[in-house]
């Protein structure tokens, strides 16, 4: 997921367990939700990530934190909106999944 209101990037601790990605760091978040009046500080791993795009093959690195806590999960495409972008020949970000499940958030960019 891609938020242009976050002030870091988070990746999932179970991500990076699977992954065998190492950290580059370990530093103390104080982490706020929206409109919150309580913070939480914790320890949390920096990750080196390396990305690519899947059409464009452009390459870059983020370093996010490990993500302690679930996220989101975002829902899936509706079958209209999926039937337009073939008919428009649109790619779209989604991944191509046969259910119409929610898609769980693991990287918050």
């Amino acid at each position: 997921m891609v938020d242009g209101g976050n002030q870091s990037s988070f990746l999932a601790a179970f991500l990076i367990d699977d992954l065998k990605l190492e950290a580059t760091n370990e530093r103390d978040l104080t982490a706020c939700a929206f409109e919150s009046q309580s913070a939480q500080l914790s320890k949390r791993r920096l990750i080196r990530f390396d990305m690519k795009g899947v059409w464009t093959h452009s390459a870059f690195t983020i370093t996010p934190y490990e993500s302690t806590h679930a996220l989101s999960a975002q829902p899936a495409v509706p079958q209209d909106v999926k039937t337009l972008a073939h008919v428009r020949k649109l790619q779209l970000a989604d991944p191509k999944t046969k259910s119409q499940e929610d898609v769980p958030g693991e990287i918050l960019i």
